[in-house]
């Protein structure tokens, strides 16, 4: 490793204090575009206008005004799937540095210099990506297909150093294991930026759609139940047994979330026409596998509506229906059980001979 890439981290966090840029878009030595931008015209998610009066907070990243605007549909622009090429960079706490780059990637503090480099790699492809780090949906809906992209270009790396069983669980069983390092030094490395939901990104959640079917058949449930409990950001659904004895009468399995494998998971949503649960990213476990004929149906928090999973589903000509709860003093929130009945009700009758269709 040359000697100033030590310092690299130090010269990339200085820039800035300097007046100059240390983003990695900025700062590449290349870059190309592997998948372009498409556009589509996204359907309207399927509620009770009657509750949105209910909703008085958005999500951490964006407001109550944007995220209802999301629920509307209307034209979609999905970005194109990037790469960036540095030469002569260092994974140090597993942040990616160069010295005029900083690219801010795992939950430790940014390190001043790069201490203990444990590998060296002449070339690879970064398949990890901030939120997919912090966040088990991200990781699902991100990091998981980048891994399939990164591997028609280069040698794939994550920084997940220390993933979860879950996460093993579906590395495992997709066949998506990579090289991984949190302290590595890099003659080349590539970085994707692969957000948009372009055909290229959809191509990939179909393969490991594939993949899935040959694991398990269709389940015979009418639906499933992940439930979410006390994990992650606090959105506590205080009647959530009282909810699962109620779909559980009518022929759904109900799935603990934080215990059921990747396999049970997929056993249990393969081809599944609703998967439903608190809106979070334990529902990432069963969006995946499910019917595309089918619906996702999100328990909303009304202190905190998020829509960011109506990309996904949007993507994959999946309906996108909510219900929003009532919000208890203690910062919970309770499910009506006869609106989310008849929300059932409906969901069964308009998704059960809908086409499959493509999307964008």
């Amino acid at each position: 490793m040359p000697m100033q890439t030590f310092f690299a981290p130090f010269l990339s966090r200085l820039r800035p204090r300097l007046g100059l840029s240390n983003a990695y878009t900025r700062m590449a030595s290349r870059s190309w575009q592997v998948a372009p931008e498409s556009h589509s015209v996204s359907p309207a998610a399927i509620y009770d206008a009657g509750e949105l009066a209910r909703i008085t907070g958005g999500s951490p990243d964006r407001t109550k005004e944007e995220e209802l605007a999301s629920i509307h549909g209307g034209p979609q622009r999905h970005a194109p799937t990037m790469a960036f090429e540095f030469r002569n960079a260092v994974l140090a706490q597993g942040h990616l540095f160069t010295n005029r780059m900083c690219y801010p990637l795992s939950t430790h503090r940014l390190p001043l210099v790069a201490r203990g480099i444990e590998a060296e790699f002449d070339e690879a492809v970064l398949v990890s990506s901030p939120y997919g780090i912090k966040y088990f949906g991200h990781w699902m809906r991100d990091d998981l297909p980048r891994v399939f992209a990164a591997r028609d270009i280069g040698r794939p790396v994550s920084v997940l150093a220390r993933p979860t069983g879950s996460q093993q669980g579906y590395l495992d069983l997709l066949e998506l294991n990579t090289d991984v390092a949190e302290n590595a030094f890099f003659k080349r490395i590539v970085v994707l930026e692969d957000y948009g939901h372009n055909p290229f990104k959809l191509a990939r959640f179909l393969r490991m759609r594939e993949i899935a079917e040959r694991l398990a058949p269709p389940t015979a449930a009418r639906g499933v139940m992940l439930l979410r409990g006390a994990v992650g950001e606090r959105r506590q659904l205080e009647n959530e047994a009282e909810v699962a004895e109620a779909v559980a009468a009518r022929g759904f399995r109900v799935l603990d979330s934080t215990r059921a494998t990747a396999r049970e998971m997929i056993e249990a949503c393969r081809e599944a026409p609703i998967i439903l649960g608190v809106e979070g990213s334990q529902l990432s476990n069963g969006l995946p596998w499910m019917s595309r004929r089918g619906a996702a149906l999100m328990l909303q928090p009304p202190q905190r509506f998020v829509s960011v999973l109506k990309d996904y589903c949007d993507t994959m000509g999946i309906g996108y229906a909510f219900v929003v709860g009532h919000a208890n003093a203690d910062g919970g929130f309770r499910i009506d059980l006869a609106a989310l009945m008849r929300m059932i009700d409906g969901l069964e009758a308009r998704y059960a001979s809908a086409p499959e269709v493509d999307h964008p």
